[in-house]
């Protein structure tokens, strides 16, 4: 019997599915839940050990749910032993392919054929992976082949599934479950004979997929598929200076970062739409990552609509021209990031950046933009709602007055230093600072780049600082090389002319004290030749 515990919003879809489920023999919904806190007070219920709860075997997901992604990380980390299945109406996207990554063995959309959807649970309830592909308009020979191969798939994992739930029940004959132990070992060594020997030319998602199977995938969805994976060893700030989402919640943290990331997919299919040309990326590039800020907050704090009396939403967005000033117009190589994803422009980097891919620069250049879009969705609440209680207690881990305006004390200074220091030095070196996710945490890297127009457009106290940095490289050999002429001058002076000198007195007031000392019959005193 295989028990399976439903998570999904909607109640009368689960009670649809659960009632169709518990149609097929071997099948059993012990446990329902509507939410991510639902599900793992289940988890945990199990976990005791307690007598009257059910073991789950396999879990079916609606990925959509709040907290989908992070759900499924806790259960591959926590409970192993239960595989996981993505019955969703979530496209494949970026949420999918996170969580296809943490490890999770099936997924298939919403809306399939009961037929195909039974096959499917059918092969990770047996211990393989299953991945939903749409059919790409192949030729007539080749559907065919594809239909034979998948069929008998899965008609082998049926018969491999009645076969386990047989020699599953008590008191069965022993000549009778010998003889079903050997048609399991036949229908196994057979699927893995069809798996290898009825090869079909299939799309980039193959159906019936063997764990060390890998998906080829498009270089935006590769790039956003790498994000989620570091998450797991949590999402902690290693750099010396302090970020806006430092103050989250580290489960708040990380539902912003993921929305953060589907937004951006969302955009990129936007401007795909749009058929938006590079010149275009070039001009409106300020628009299209605001956009992608302003949607991320509604996605955000959607659920949250007046805190204060105040309206959420549009109080925050108010603050759009100071977060365009303060974040969203420094972000580095924005428009050459767009170009790249969605023409496969590549990046205009100095040569010092030679030693890695562009697909390593690429990477760190989307991390950077997902980590700065996520702090410039937390600036205008800390602006606006850092004393609401309400805001405290759901979305802050710093819970005090004192904490929390410590912590916004930190980030100015940390903009003035950049604006004053950091940035200028940075045009002058043509350098570019970028944050990135690392397997420990957030960190950052330097990538060099050309800044000459920047440079050029410096004015005020930053071009000062600039003039101060390049009169410090014009004098200082020389001043080194004068304190080094002094400094072997004096040496000089001290060892061969000063030195010699006090050697010299020292030594005759020595051999005077020591004549001083010896009896009068026994001074020996210099001989006089004249």
């Amino acid at each position: 019997m295989v028990n399976v515990l439903l998570v999904d919003a909607d109640r009368s879809f689960r009670l649809g599915l659960r009632a169709w489920l518990e149609g097929y023999p071997g099948w059993q919904v012990t446990g329902e839940a509507g939410s991510k806190e639902e599900a793992l007070s289940l988890l945990q219920r199990q976990s005791f050990g307690k007598a009257h709860e059910p073991s789950f075997d396999l879990l079916i997901l609606e990925l959509g749910i709040a907290g989908g992604l992070e759900l499924c990380q806790i259960v591959k980390q926590n409970y192993p032993t239960i595989k996981i299945f993505l019955l969703t109406d979530l496209p494949r996207s970026v949420l999918v392919e996170g969580a296809l990554a943490l490890g999770v063995e099936g997924y298939s959309p919403k809306g399939v054929s009961g037929r195909r959807l039974l096959q499917s649970l059918t092969a990770v309830a047996t211990g393989h992976k299953y991945q939903w592909s749409s059919p790409l308009s192949p030729s007539l020979w080749r559907l065919v082949r594809m239909y034979m191969r998948d069929t008998g798939l899965a008609e082998i994992d049926l018969t491999l599934f009645a076969l386990h739930q047989n020699l599953s029940r008590p008191g069965l004959p022993p000549f009778v479950r010998l003889v079903l132990e050997g048609r399991r070992r036949e229908l196994r060594c057979a699927r893995w004979v069809i798996e290898r020997l009825w090869r079909v030319d299939q799309s980039s998602e193959v159906i019936f997929a063997s764990p060390k199977q890998e998906l080829v995938l498009p270089l935006p969805d590769r790039l956003l598929a790498n994000i989620p994976p570091k998450w797991q060893q949590g999402i902690e700030n290693l750099t010396d200076f302090p970020l806006e989402i430092d103050i989250l919640l580290p489960e708040k943290r990380q539902e912003l970062l993921t929305i953060t990331l589907e937004e951006f997919r969302h955009t990129l299919e936007q401007c795909q739409r749009s058929q938006v040309t590079p010149a275009q990326l070039q001009s409106q590039w300020l628009e299209i990552v605001t956009d992608l800020w302003q949607r991320t907050a509604e996605s955000f704090f959607g659920k949250y609509t007046i805190i204060t009396d105040r309206p959420l939403i549009p109080t925050l967005l108010q603050d759009r021209p100071l977060v365009q000033k303060a974040i969203l117009q420094t972000l580095p190589l924005v428009p050459e990031l767009l170009a790249s994803l969605l023409f496969g422009t590549p990046l205009n980097l100095l040569e010092e950046n030679a030693n890695l891919t562009t697909e390593t620069y690429l990477q760190d250049l989307l991390d950077n933009l997902c980590i700065q879009i996520a702090n410039a969705v937390v600036q205008p609440l800390l602006n606006n709602f850092a004393q609401a209680e309400i805001v405290r207690k759901r979305f802050f881990q710093y819970r005090s007055t004192r904490e929390i305006e410590r912590f916004r004390n930190e980030l100015t200074w940390k903009y003035r230093y950049r604006n004053w220091f950091g940035e200028p030095r940075h045009i002058f070196e043509s350098k570019q600072e970028l944050l990135v996710f690392t397997p420990t945490g957030i960190d950052r890297v330097y990538i060099n780049h050309s800044r000459l127009q920047e440079l050029q457009s410096l004015r005020g106290w930053q071009l000062v600082f600039t003039l101060a940095l390049e009169l410090q490289d014009a004098l200082a050999p020389r001043l080194r090389s004068i304190v080094d002429f002094l400094g072997r001058a004096l040496v000089f002076l001290l060892t061969e002319v000063i030195g010699r000198g006090i050697g010299l007195i020292g030594r005759g007031i020595l051999r005077g004290i020591g004549y001083a000392w010896q009896p009068e019959a026994k001074v020996r005193r210099p001989r006089n030749f004249n």
